[in-house]
């Protein structure tokens, strides 16, 4: 079986960004925090490592379990309704890569990525409308983009459900909400679309995610220093009626997501929970009521993953588009831990507090 090498330096660990402020700790309190998350705190020198990701690693997620059909397959990217209606949404437990960020006044879009499109759901929606900075995203990872309406590039390869209602996606109203959040597609539905139109699936490279992973197994050793700190819990304030909130659970050892102080659910009531939380400050600029991202920078962000975390660089290939994420070097790519990824598009400017 090939296999890639990915070398890095490890570190796994929380800053402070603009206005998220760490105090520091001392002995006593470190103790309890350890006592608290069971986890670890470890101040020996950084070491450096190699991991070995095997091709039968889900890029997204660093777990071993791309099916047959996916191996070498591009990833699939869904445009997902964001809005209190919509949830909780269908299948909302099951992306590798959730991108959530403010695209308008007040309001929020949301773009479920899969590195595996064989695990797509029998339903998934409700689909959202097309939207320039996610289409941007999905189109550096060469993923297929899956939207209802809106425009994209001229160089993005999407199913668009405005143009195959019917076809490749169906209205489901049980909830007994407006047309928009009816809208849904499927695994079956998608990869039928796939086959119809004629989409080529095969990619000639698997580094589309953002991000390098340890692959299922592997763990950074953690260690922090003076420009880290400790991280139970994360508050993102998009803006003054809209709080996103991430709070490390020791049991599932992944943050629980909390919208305006609710507890995110799916509609069997079990928490919304990821292994790993990205936020990116990024520059904005609002055009007659939408939010326009600009991603041709370079600016700065913060990982955070098993009650750890560090500060980050991102920038954008001038050359592919691709989004890319780096350690606070701005050249060693950031590896993360195995599991489910929330990554977040806010604004500059915006209150994080970080606890």
């Amino acid at each position: 079986m090939k296999s890639k090498m990915i070398k890095a330096v490890s570190a796994v660990l929380v800053i402070s960004l603009l206005l998220c402020t760490f105090a520091a700790c001392n002995t006593s309190e470190t103790e309890n925090y350890e006592k608290e998350f069971d986890v670890e705190l470890k101040k020996e020198t950084t070491t450096e490592l190699v991991y070995e990701l095997p091709e039968d690693v889900n890029p997204l997620t660093g777990m071993a379990n791309l099916s047959e059909g996916a191996k070498g397959k591009r990833p699939v990217a869904i445009m997902v309704a964001d809005a209190p209606e919509a949830r909780p949404q269908w299948g909302m437990m099951t992306p590798d890569l959730t991108v959530e960020g403010l695209i308008g006044e007040d309001k929020m879009g949301m773009m479920w990525v899969y590195g595996d499109y064989t695990k797509i759901p029998n339903q998934v929606g409700p689909i959202a409308p097309a939207n320039d900075g996610f289409a941007e995203l999905a189109q550096g990872m060469n993923a297929l983009y899956i939207h209802w309406d809106g425009e994209t590039g001229e160089d993005v390869d999407s199913i668009d459900g405005g143009m195959y209602q019917g076809t490749y996606f169906f209205n489901d109203s049980s909830k007994n909400q407006a047309l928009e959040y009816q809208r849904a597609t499927s695994k079956a539905y998608i990869e039928s679309a796939i086959s119809t139109i004629g989409f080529e699936m095969s990619f000639e490279t698997a580094e589309y995610a953002p991000y390098q992973i340890a692959f299922e197994g592997g763990e950074f050793s953690r260690t922090y220093d003076d420009n880290s700190g400790l991280c139970g819990k994360i508050t993102i304030d998009f803006l003054e009626n809209l709080i996103y909130s991430f709070q490390y659970n020791k049991d599932s050892k992944c943050y629980q997501q909390y919208i305006n102080n609710e507890l995110v659910v799916d509609e069997n009531g079990n928490p919304r929970g990821f292994d790993n939380v990205i936020y990116l400050f990024v520059k904005t600029e609002t055009v007659n009521g939408e939010v326009k991202w600009v991603l041709d920078t370079e600016e700065r962000g913060t990982y955070v993953s098993r009650a750890y975390g560090q500060r980050i660089m991102w920038k954008v290939d001038s050359e592919t588009g691709a989004l890319k994420l780096y350690d606070t070097d701005g050249e060693t790519p950031l590896i993360i831990n195995s599991g489910n990824v929330w990554l977040g598009i806010v604004p500059n400017g915006s209150k994080v507090t970080v606890q």
